[in-house]
């Protein structure tokens, strides 16, 4: 009878070669193959280690291609592991449809957990990690980023993007268009000698000298949650009323910079209020 196969997933350091737990050592050690996105740059990390075993490169633009013969190995019984470049395998990296597969053919699947470079920046940022949006990569074409961003705009969530230096000035331009100067924490070499990490607005960042090598881990502050104070809704109502006159679409109204960081629901009821002809304030009844 054939041994059960089994897929390991591996995270390996984002930098520091230390930054690796005995467990994934152990298993690299006991595999019977290791797939890798970059065998070149798996093998400095498993040389430090003393780990000898055939590697198998497992990259993006041939996931499927390479997916059946990894399969078919799993199912004769090999034990196998999946690791990237730095860091954990899916995120932002290939494996997906690998694992998508194993599990349709009930194959068994195996974390072996380790480091992001997603979460050590949150842990570094200072902005809340309660909940935060993973967003990885910006697509590359203006119109598409745009549209990203402002899909967006009105979450409250921490976000997270993967930015290669290259792109840094040009993404963080956009970011700053649509979603305001916000504080954010820009990331590179993490763990490395020449770590790097910058904390600031936007402008602030975008106004700072900064090597732009290497990929960055980009936290960005979650849109603000501001409630309208009793004391203040006369003044929002004033507001209102005068972009109704003026044409102004509610859309039109939460783009303004006078209501920016307001809760999206209570402004949209105060401009329906005002709309119907509910909405009087003390200047009315003068």
């Amino acid at each position: 009878m054939t041994e059960e196969g089994i897929l390991y997933v591996v995270g390996t350091p984002i930098g520091n070669l230390e930054d690796i737990t005995m467990r994934a050592i152990k298993t690299l050690k006991d595999v019977d193959a290791i797939i890798c996105e970059d065998t070149k740059k798996s093998k400095i990390l498993l040389e430090k280690y003393g780990i000898n075993k055939p590697l198998f490169s497992y990259y993006k633009p041939k996931e499927k291609e390479k997916s059946e013969k990894i399969i078919e190995m799993l199912e004769n019984g090999k034990k196998l592991a999946l690791i990237t470049d730095a860091g954990t395998p899916l995120i932002s990296d290939p494996g997906a449809i690998l694992i998508s597969e194993l599990h349709k053919k009930g194959i068994k699947v195996i974390a072996v957990p380790g480091p992001s470079s997603v979460t050590a920046a949150l842990s570094i940022s200072g902005f809340s990690a309660d909940r935060f949006i993973f967003e990885g990569f910006l697509p590359k074409k203006k119109g598409e980023i745009e549209k990203r961003l402002k899909e967006l705009k009105h979450f409250s969530h921490t976000l997270v993007f993967f930015i290669p230096g290259r792109d840094l000035e040009k993404q963080l331009t956009f970011i700053l268009h649509i979603l305001g100067n916000r504080r954010i924490c820009v990331a590179r070499e993490l763990t490395k000698f020449y770590e790097e990490v910058k904390i600031g607005s936007i402008e602030q960042v975008l106004g700072s000298k900064i090597e732009l090598k290497g990929e960055f881990t980009v936290i960005v502050e979650g849109a603000s949650t501001k409630n309208i104070e009793k004391e203040e809704k006369e003044d929002v109502f004033e507001i209102l009323k005068r972009k109704i006159k003026e044409g102004c679409s509610f859309k039109d109204v939460i783009k303004s910079k006078e209501f920016e960081g307001y809760k999206r629901n209570e402004l949209y009821k105060m401009f329906q209020e005002v709309k119907d002809g509910k909405g009087k304030t003390k200047r009315d009844t003068l």
